[in-house]
């Protein structure tokens, strides 16, 4: 979805405009095909390490971008970072960068599902959880159709305001979102609950993942009993407390083994559990394996969705 908004913008740009406005090379690894997650194949003009001069550098990455290690590419991006080139990091690409050493001492996003490894890799870099960033000549983006609000700013910067909007128009962009906008739905939306109280604890138990606080805590400062609490969550969500808060920091868990290369002991500490066979063993009780057992074979269901089924 990234890689089709970046490159369907500049397509439609060409179109629009009549003219050449975008000339597009495309960079493998090794100078053989790109293979998506999907199957799409992209034909490379060109590898890394070859000379070559770019307005812009867009980075396009996803997977486990803690397990990928390249020295050519690192040193690559640092040569192109003496020239006037603006980078551009795509989803997993601000890791790339990041890893370049190129967004020192800049602001950058990252797709939300990476964010708690990132800051565990990276934590002097300031990651944001907007839409996209522009720092100087570092830009970055959440990935998604997030690519095409940043595609809009790139062109209407480039171009102007009239051709950002036929390009815009022509995809069916109704709503171009800033990009400080946040990645995620409100938690409103996520949980479809309206009550403010409860929602304010949601709000900080998705902040107090690594920290947790105790059920006490969190009534007293929604201003609620615990009894009253306990009451919300099992009417609007269908669990207790404690079975939320532990679901929650397990999701993230489940994120850092499919993304980083911590250890268990590591992922438990960032996920607020007391220590490594503690959380082995509830990891265990909730999902039927264990995190190392998960891990090895990539079985990571992140959300674990409840489908509601329809009959016809």
């Amino acid at each position: 979805m990234s890689y089709a908004c970046v490159v369907e913008s500049f397509r439609a740009s060409n179109t629009l405009s009549g003219e050449e406005l975008y000339r597009i090379e495309y960079v493998s690894l090794d100078g053989e095909r790109a293979v998506s997650s999907c199957g799409m194949a992209v034909e490379p003009s060109l590898k890394v390490g070859n000379a070559a001069e770019f307005d812009f550098l867009m980075i396009c990455a996803g997977g486990n971008l803690a397990s990928f290690r390249d020295r050519n590419l690192d040193n690559w991006l640092r040569k192109l970072a003496l020239s006037s080139t603006v980078f551009v990091g795509i989803s997993g690409g601000t890791w790339m960068l990041a890893r370049a050493g190129i967004l020192n001492g800049r602001r950058c996003t990252i797709h939300w599902e990476y964010a708690p490894i990132f800051r565990e890799e990276f934590p002097e870099i300031n990651l944001r959880r907007t839409l996209y960033e522009i720092d100087g000549n570092c830009w970055s983006c959440a990935g998604g159709i997030a690519a095409l609000d940043l595609m809009f700013d790139m062109i209407e910067r480039d171009c102007g305001r009239p051709l950002a909007v036929a390009v815009g128009d022509w995809f069916l962009q109704t709503e171009v979102r800033l990009g400080g906008r946040p990645q995620r739905m409100s938690m409103r939306q996520r949980y479809e609950v309206t009550h403010p109280k409860l929602l304010h604890a949601l709000e900080l138990i998705e902040h107090h993942i690594d920290d947790p606080i105790g059920r006490d805590e969190i009534a007293a400062i929604v201003e609620l009993s615990v009894r009253q609490l306990e009451r919300l969550f099992r009417e609007h969500l269908g669990v207790s407390v404690r079975e939320h808060y532990v679901s929650v920091r397990l999701k993230q868990a489940q994120q850092l083994l499919s993304q980083s290369a911590l250890s268990i002991t590591e992922i438990a500490t960032a996920t607020g559990f007391m220590s490594g066979s503690h959380f082995a063993r509830v990891f265990r009780e909730s999902l039927g394996r264990s995190p190392s057992e998960m891990r090895e074979t990539g079985g990571v269901n992140l959300d674990r969705v409840l489908v509601r089924k329809r009959s016809i």
